[in-house]
């Protein structure tokens, strides 16, 4: 198959920041379990607690380090999942970013660039729920164009962009469960959005639950893939790095495209969808060379894929691991 580069999307070019040895394998190891031990990180490294943490508040403070968060799975506690492609009026654009933030059912908002300028993850308990939420949140946005598709699966893979870090063992087998969450597990998975590194001790004086409690009920969570990872966000710009989020259009998704692209090195999210544009992936490349080298040997690959579209993504504008909407109908605190 002939890739035909329509409309293609310039890569910008951003501040770059130059990490050592040191510092790639301590970001790497984040990426990939943002709760891992301070003394555990230490020991990969040879470094001492106090020289990792203070190279860990360095990426903070050059916002190499944007957070820690989990990586929620909302089917896991028996809700839908549905993506909203936006093409906003320009000159209403922060109005609308800044309305989009405050939907109550907003799980990911990203600003990028490309036949949509936001694309945004939403939950909901079902589709009513949905339709509800989105017609309250679109009567107050400046839409030229907009399409939206609901979730068929979801999977999140922790990026390997800098260095082979060992692998973190799971103590247990992790099966996704679905069953829905209870009060105390929605107020730990509230708690822990926002500083997914927060001690039990922390968490604890937020909740009012003890820590014993709460670090029970985060390895269930854990284990029942509520919790996908706890990852850290961070500056893919800053580290030479440009994501994409690009939409197949295809008849079909087979296990073996999918498991392909779950399998590749340049992913981190596959999503399946409920149209003809039935695959969603979150990808990053070094430059376009190596995007269309991805591209071309997709295609090849899978005669079946029909069409393609990109979109930069220039910023994650929110993410928020349990919703306002579905932490009050979980704990019954709806107003």
């Amino acid at each position: 198959m002939v890739v035909i580069y329509k409309g293609e999307i310039p890569m910008p070019q951003q501040r770059i920041l130059k990490l050592d040895k040191a510092d790639k394998t301590i970001l790497q190891i984040l990426l990939e379990n943002a709760r891992t031990p301070l003394s555990s990180i230490a020991k990969i490294v040879h470094l001492s607690k106090p020289s990792v943490l203070n190279r860990i508040e360095n990426m903070k403070k050059e916002k190499t380090i944007l957070g820690f968060v989990p990586v929620t799975n909302p089917f896991s506690w028996g809700y839908s999942m549905y993506l909203v492609l936006l093409r906003t009026d320009i000159a209403h654009q922060e109005q609308d970013f800044a309305t989009l933030k405050n939907s109550p059912n907003l799980w990911v908002l990203f600003y990028t660039q490309g036949q949509y300028n936001a694309i945004a993850f939403f939950i909901a308990k079902d589709h009513t729920s949905f339709s509800k939420n989105w017609q309250e949140t679109a009567q107050h946005l400046h839409i030229k164009d907009w399409k939206i598709s609901e979730f068929q699966s979801y999977n999140f893979i922790p990026y390997h962009l800098l260095v082979t870090a060992p692998q973190l063992k799971e103590e247990h087998e992790r099966v996704l469960k679905i069953q829905a969450l209870t009060h105390t597990e929605a107020e730990i998975l509230y708690a822990l959005q926002t500083d997914a590194r927060a001690s039990y001790i922390a968490l604890s004086k937020k909740t009012n639950i003890s820590p014993e409690r709460i670090k029970r009920t985060l390895q269930d969570l854990y284990h029942r893939r509520v919790i996908h990872r706890y990852f850290t966000l961070f500056d893919f710009y800053s580290l030479e790095w440009r994501p994409f989020i690009i939409r197949f259009k295809t008849p079909f998704t087979s296990s073996k495209l999918r498991n392909y692209l779950l399998n590749n090195k340049h992913t981190n999210g596959v999503y399946t969808l409920s149209d003809e544009w039935s695959l969603l992936i979150v990808a990053q490349f070094k430059d376009l060379y190596e995007q269309r080298l991805f591209l071309e040997e997709t295609l090849s690959i899978f005669p079946e894929i029909q069409d393609y579209e990109l979109s930069i993504l220039l910023e994650q504008l929110a993410y928020y691991p349990l919703p306002d909407a579905t932490y009050k109908e979980l704990t019954h605190k709806i107003n």
